[in-house]
């Protein structure tokens, strides 16, 4: 008879309910992915952010996320890494 042994990972499930929230949010209104962006934020600050009139960031998210080209966008940091490290 075998024991089957499960780890827990709390931050995980904290990090999995966030997710979830926001997924919610987003589909509500989808505006709240760019008003996140803007730093360390959760959803229940969001309208103490518009009342100060911080509402989103200067790049759009959902415009960088639906970019077709985003995985060379990606690769070309690593590219600058390396070619930094290299001139060194």
């Amino acid at each position: 008879m075998s024991e089957r042994v499960e780890v827990f990972f709390g931050r995980d499930e904290v990090y999995l309910r966030g997710l979830h929230s926001i997924e919610r949010a987003v589909a509500q209104d989808k505006t709240v992915l760019d008003r996140l962006v803007i730093g360390k934020v959760v959803l229940e600050h969001l309208p103490n952010l518009q009342e100060l009139r911080i509402v989103s960031s200067p790049q759009l998210l959902r415009k960088l996320v639906q970019d077709p080209d985003l995985e060379a966008y990606v690769l070309s940091f690593e590219q600058l890494e390396e070619s930094s490290t290299q001139q060194e």
